[in-house]
């Protein structure tokens, strides 16, 4: 089983800022997972109000992989479920800012933007990851391209 410590350095080096976004202040991310086998992609953007929200999706990675619930009263969401799914079968990740997003609220023109089909998806609790598949969030994966060899 992966350890948190796995998690954290499996998702750090997925993590691109090449544009050099302040990451000390609110910005727009994106994650995009390719499951090349399948022949799927999921896309995700949403906002973040530091660098540390990016961190927490390490931690949830490993209370996921613990059986332990997001918290109190939240639910995993369908990107939780794609990015542990991901990291468990070798998929592709791919996590980068897209802007700087100071008081600004562009995340939906931007989920437009980029074909997001993991935003606003159901959510679920961690008793029925054995259970569950990505269609049961309501996600429709996005088809790659085919390429000739």
């Amino acid at each position: 089983m992966l350890t948190p410590v796995d998690f954290r350095s499996i998702l750090n080096s997925k993590w691109q800022n090449s544009k050099d976004i302040n990451e000390s202040l609110p910005f727009i991310y994106y994650i995009g997972i390719k499951d090349i086998e399948g022949g799927h992609e999921y896309r995700y953007v949403g906002k973040a109000r530091d660098r540390k929200r990016i961190e927490e999706y390490s931690k949830n990675m490993a209370k996921i992989a613990r059986g332990q619930p997001r918290g109190k009263k939240q639910r995993y969401r369908a990107v939780h479920f794609a990015l542990y799914t991901a990291i468990s079968q070798g998929w592709e990740i791919e996590m980068l800012p897209l802007k700087s997003s100071p008081g600004t609220n562009d995340e939906s023109e931007l989920q437009k933007k980029h074909n997001c089909n993991l935003n606003g998806m159901k959510t679920w609790p961690v008793e029925k990851l054995s259970t569950l598949t990505i269609k049961d969030l309501g996600v429709k994966p996005i088809k790659l391209p085919q390429h000739d060899n």
